[in-house]
């Protein structure tokens, strides 16, 4: 297909900068549109080949905009009233191009919106799909009855401001929702965030890159696909969490290196690592067992080789930032993510 097909795609707050890069790399052609969470752009890219992308969280089929929103309840009319007239047969086929549907059609509505509006986001899903059965022989799945019959057309809704961006799914599901996630433990990250910490990383063949507090092995098994030529260690005190590892692991394809082991004492080889990519539970979702913050930056720095990288994810940036300049570390922190309520921030560093 070698039509220009406008998309707009979803990812992390906080991680709209890098997912449009690494896409940009990839695929899209033209500058993008930003917004909260959200990038509109263009591409003549194979529909198909967004599919394998790992660093946004949904790519969706732009089907238009409705213009004309306010924060009133009067807006539900015009969504209803718009939203019929919208190119919906042109973004479906697109969608066809990529993957099977079932005979008959049945759609979903997912509805969002930043700030305070007079209206909710199921408000706004039933506008759209009253004003879709008007005009589609599609039938309507109210996804908060469960459970609710399969159907393969997601409909997708954004508010940004006094418009709304519409669209249709790509995939089957969701991108972030990687198949190999199957296995899962407390706190088990995000993979598009573990996919960007990689990123950070810089990691190639050849090289040795640890997460020395893994749990369900998000990070390892994102460093794995990025780079399969890598060595990737994987470690944590808890055997459920290696156990979750190596399972999830198997599922991906992938080749990690995971046991139980203490992150403050690893008993790996000094030197011996190029990049320590990691989700610091300090003060958040789950206790660090073992040593403390001092002793933790202390072996990060004996394991990593010179200009080594370090990449990390705290909700306590002022406190791991003291304990690496202690070592001589230089830090910086660029990015904040949202995420489950809370707003960790992303360390970068480099072995002095």
């Amino acid at each position: 297909m070698s039509n220009t097909i406008q998309y707009f795609a979803r990812t992390l707050h906080g991680l709209e900068k890098l997912s449009w890069e690494d896409l940009a790399a990839h695929l899209a052609s033209g500058p993008p549109s930003y917004s909260h969470r959200t990038f509109q752009f263009s591409s003549a890219a194979a529909p198909s080949d967004f599919l394998e992308l790992r660093g946004i969280e949904d790519i969706f089929v732009l089907a238009g905009k409705i213009t004309g929103l306010t924060h009133e309840r009067s807006s539900l009319k015009t969504i209803e009233d718009q939203v019929r007239l919208l190119p919906f047969t042109a973004a479906l086929q697109i969608c066809k191009s990529v993957r099977s549907f079932a005979p008959r059609e049945r759609f979903s509505v997912t509805a969002s919106f930043v700030g305070s509006r007079n209206y909710n986001r199921w408000e706004l899903a039933e506008a759209v799909a009253k004003g879709l059965e008007r005009k589609q022989s599609w039938e309507y799945v109210d996804t908060r009855s469960t459970p609710f019959p399969p159907h393969d057309i997601h409909v997708r809704l954004v508010i940004e401001e006094d418009y709304a961006l519409v669209g249709l799914r790509l995939g089957t599901t969701p991108l972030h929702k990687r198949p190999y996630k199957q296995v899962h433990t407390e706190a088990s990250l995000n993979p598009v965030l573990a996919y960007h910490l990689v990123r950070l990383a810089n990691l190639h063949a050849g090289e040795t890159l640890l997460d020395p507090m893994c749990g369900a092995g998000t990070i390892p098994i994102e460093a794995a696909c990025c780079e399969p030529e890598a060595i990737v260690l994987g470690l944590d005190l808890n055997p459920e969490a290696i156990q979750a590892t190596q399972e999830n692991a198997a599922l991906a394809g992938t080749a990690i290196a995971a046991q139980v082991g203490d992150a403050t004492n690893t008993q790996l080889e000094t030197g011996s690592i190029n990049a320590i990519v990691s989700d610091l539970p300090w003060g958040g979702q789950t206790e660090l067992k073992g040593g403390s913050l001092n002793d933790l930056t202390a072996e990060f720095s004996r394991l990593l080789s010179p200009d080594g990288r370090l990449i990390i994810l705290t909700e306590h940036p002022e406190d791991v930032q003291n304990a690496l300049e202690l070592r001589n570390f230089r830090v910086q922190i660029p990015y904040t993510i949202s995420l489950h309520g809370k707003h960790p921030r992303v360390l970068l560093s480099k072995k002095p």
